[in-house]
């Protein structure tokens, strides 16, 4: 007999946690600048969203604006002609996210997942 197969207290990860992390710092660039001592882009587990982390990291460093369109632009740049380049995606990104103000509690979410397993 198979001895029965322990759950985990929560998810893997929370696809609606990393968006709105991603969706706060497009609605407010001051967002990453909360989040950015307690996840980097390794704590994402949907390759898209460490992708859209990494890029806004490397544009903001260069004091570049990150928006919808200028996120679109960037993926465009480098050739991405999939979801990462698709203006309805991250569009909903930002549209979708509750409050910037609460990047912290999203952040620490989708921390407290990469971190636990």
């Amino acid at each position: 007999m198979n001895a029965p197969t322990e759950r985990p207290p929560f998810p893997l990860f929370s696809n609606e946690s990393e968006q709105s992390v991603l969706g706060s710092i497009l609605l407010d660039n001051l967002a990453f600048d909360a989040v950015a001592d307690l996840i980097t882009e390794q704590d994402f587990y949907i390759g898209d969203h460490r992708a859209i982390f990494r890029a806004m990291s490397r544009m903001l460093a260069k004091n570049e604006i990150v928006d919808v369109v200028s996120i679109r632009e960037h993926f465009q740049r480098a050739g991405n002609q999939d979801r990462l380049a698709d203006l309805g995606y991250i569009g909903n990104l930002a549209v979708n996210t509750p409050s910037p103000s609460n990047v912290r509690s999203y952040a620490q979410a989708v921390r407290d997942r990469a971190t636990h397993f």
